[in-house]
């Protein structure tokens, strides 16, 4: 027989074997990758899940946020105009007080720097009161 017939057969046979041995192996390897696989799915949709429920979830928190912040605007808008009517009602509140506590237009005039009929008015109002 022909010495390079014979080393071809081998070369090839050997080459055969090698495809073979790499063909087993690649079949373990894909069962490995199935197996890996089925592990994980359920993983992977779980997971799925915990993150559309976080998303759901930070999307209500977002609007109650809105909301809240919405409400601390008007709130702090009322506070600013209560406190704006308070401050300018202020001077009204302290006349009714002098004239009741014998003070007369003249003096609310000069001490709370309002017109004579304001101070008119009020001593009218709340003189009678304090008479009373």
């Amino acid at each position: 027989m022909d010495p390079v017939l014979i080393t071809a057969v081998s070369v090839a046979g050997i080459s055969l074997m090698v495809v073979a041995v790499t063909a087993r192996k690649l079949g373990a390897l894909r069962k490995q990758v199935d197996t890996f696989q089925v592990m994980l799915e359920p993983q992977v949709r779980q997971t799925s899940d915990d993150l559309a429920a976080l998303c759901s979830a930070a999307l209500g928190t977002d609007l109650r946020f809105v909301r809240l912040e919405s409400r601390t605007r008007l709130l702090s808008e009322r506070q600013d105009r209560i406190e704006h009517r308070q401050e300018r009602d202020r001077p009204y509140g302290e006349a009714i007080r002098l004239v009741h506590d014998g003070a007369n237009a003249d003096d609310l005039m000069q001490t709370l720097n309002l017109t004579n009929s304001e101070a008119q008015l009020i001593v009218t109002m709340h003189h009678a009161e304090s008479v009373a």
